[in-house]
């Protein structure tokens, strides 16, 4: 579970994490307010596991005529019976699901998984998912914003080596206190600072609401 606001990163830390997820097949689904239907979300799901490799099932659940638990076993059976490669299915925007019943069914989902199967989520708010019953088991691993912000070392070669700002470090410092390591913060206010005369970004920041 990758929890944190807007701008901190999750999105290009779950990209990352597919990237470099060499040994695992890594299936991406980007959500949005049009999947907040349990109707819609199914085919989706069903859509992204499954691939072009079962049109029946797939078909099956375009139909909209499927109960929730009965899909989540028939993708529970098949994802058990399939190629034991590691799987990672990410939820991009997790939040933006809204539907109760869509919480139940992957609730239902994540109890009964396969070992190689892993769900990545990204949110901007803790889903109403059973977390504690995961924690419990050590079966959830949770990055919130306290692990998302930048450090100030990691703020200074942002900064300087990586835009090539330039900054002293009495500037990085404040830039840091006031973003306090948010990274959308820090590269909106870079973009700014690219276009300040070096003598008037202490003046500019110093100004900043």
């Amino acid at each position: 579970l990758i929890s944190a606001p807007a701008g901190s990163g999750k999105t290009t830390l779950a990209a990352d994490l597919a990237h470099h997820a060499s040994e695992a097949n890594v299936c991406w689904l980007s959500l949005d307010n049009g999947d907040s239907n349990l109707q819609t979300f199914l085919p989706t799901i069903a859509i992204a596991l499954l691939a072009d490799s079962q049109p029946d099932l797939i078909e099956i659940f375009a139909t909209g005529q499927i109960e929730a638990r009965q899909a989540a076993n028939i993708l529970i059976n098949w994802l058990d019976q399939s190629a034991h490669t590691p799987l990672i299915l990410i939820l991009d925007d997790l939040h933006l699901l809204t539907d109760p019943d869509i919480h139940a069914f992957l609730d239902y989902l994540i109890e009964r998984l396969p070992n190689h199967v892993h769900i990545v989520a990204t949110t901007r708010y803790d889903p109403t998912l059973s977390l504690a019953r995961l924690r419990a088991r050590a079966e959830l691993a949770e990055l919130r914003l306290s692990e998302m912000r930048f450090s100030q070392q990691e703020a200074a070669d942002y900064l300087n080596r990586l835009l090539g700002l330039d900054l002293p470090d009495q500037l990085v410092d404040q830039l840091y206190r006031r973003t306090e390591g948010w990274i959308a913060g820090l590269r909106l206010l870079a973009l700014s600072l690219a276009h300040i005369d070096a003598a008037q970004r202490a003046q500019y920041i110093d100004e900043l609401a």
